[in-house]
Parts: C-alpha cells; structure tokens; sequence
C-alpha cells in the first residue's frame, strides 16, 4: 500500500544522523528519497563498524539511511553539479544538514534551488541555526548533550556528566525536520508556495 507522501520527491543531501534520519522517517512514509554523497562517501557509511566481524557497510549507516537510493556524486565538478541541480528542480523536498552556508557555496543554497523549483520545500538542519553568533560552532550531538546540560543529568550525581548513550538530540531534532517538512507540504498544498525551514 503507498504511503502518504507516495508521489513525493526528497533529495537528501545529508550526513552523520540528523539529517539522515529526517530523510529515512519521509522514505517511511513513502516519499522517494535520493541521498546524495560525495565521492568519499558519508563518513558513517564504513567508520562504525569491527572490520574483524562486519564486512562492508556499517549497521550504523544502515540504521540511519533505510528507504533511501544513493547516488554518489562530486558538486565540485561542472558535470557533478549539473546533475545535483537537476535533481533539485524535480524535488518537492531538498534536506541538508552542512555547516551554514556550505550549500550556497556550491550553488545550491535556498534561493538557488527556489530558482529552479519556485514551491520547493528546503529544510536546513543545524546546530545553532543559518545565522546568528554560533552559527559556525561545531554541531554534534554529544557536544550538544553537553552544552544543553543533558550530560549532566545523567550519571551520578557526585560524578562527571555521563553523556545519553544513545544519539537523542540528533533523533529529537530529525523528527522536528519533518514535522516541520510536513507542515511546509500542507502548507503548499493550501496555497502553491514553498518556503524554508
């Protein structure tokens, strides 16, 4: 049976778990999702795993990445961009989550992709937002465990702060991304205009 963004076009240019994640939970719900990684390909494709005992991808990635095809492709080439671009102007919803900026650097950016498909949705994922004094910090999830004082509530109370083991703000805040992303799609359906979130 189709899911309820059957007919819906996600190109992901995403990373790590945020952005992976956002892309994964809109492919479970039926959007075509097309993930785009660059020749050396998404660090978390191969870094999280025992060569000893796993062969190939890592169950990190796996775990990250379901219902999405990848395509590999290099955006600092002419052609590789050429590509990318095409992509981006038959999608309903482009996802990233690089450092601010980077995206408008390769001519992919909100206001180059809206000149391509005026009503598209772009979703922009990070850490302290696309503007503003931290917009360069680094942005990772334990470091935001950190920083947010969840480290510290976790552990003992006469101990060091003891990060959550699992990644909860990254899957705290890919769930935000398509809440967000499905609101922006009501949204053009009510009135035929795109925006970015």
């Amino acid at each position: 049976m189709p899911g309820v963004l059957s007919g819906i076009r996600v190109a992901a240019f995403t990373h790590f778990a945020a952005g992976p994640l956002a892309a994964q939970l809109l492919g479970d719900l039926g959007a075509d999702v097309v993930k785009v990684e660059a020749p050396w390909r998404d660090l978390n494709r191969y870094a999280i795993r025992d060569p000893e005992k796993l062969q190939g991808i890592s169950p990190y990635f796996l775990a990250t990445n379901r219902n999405q095809r990848c395509i590999m492709v290099d955006m600092k080439a002419a052609a590789g961009l050429e590509v990318v671009r095409r992509l981006a102007s038959r999608a309903d919803v482009l996802i990233e989550n690089h450092k601010p900026g980077a995206m408008a650097r390769l001519g992919l950016g909100y206001q180059d992709v809206k000149a391509l498909k005026s009503d598209v949705i772009y979703c922009s994922c990070s850490a302290y937002g696309q503007d503003g004094p931290g917009r360069d910090l680094p942005g990772q999830d334990l470091l935001l465990q950190a920083r947010t004082g969840l480290a510290g509530l976790t552990g003992r109370g006469d101990g060091p702060p003891i990060p959550v083991g699992a990644y909860v703000i990254d899957a705290y805040t890919s769930m935000f991304m398509v809440v967000g992303i499905l609101s922006a799609l009501r949204h053009r359906d009510a009135t035929g205009q795109g925006q970015w979130i």
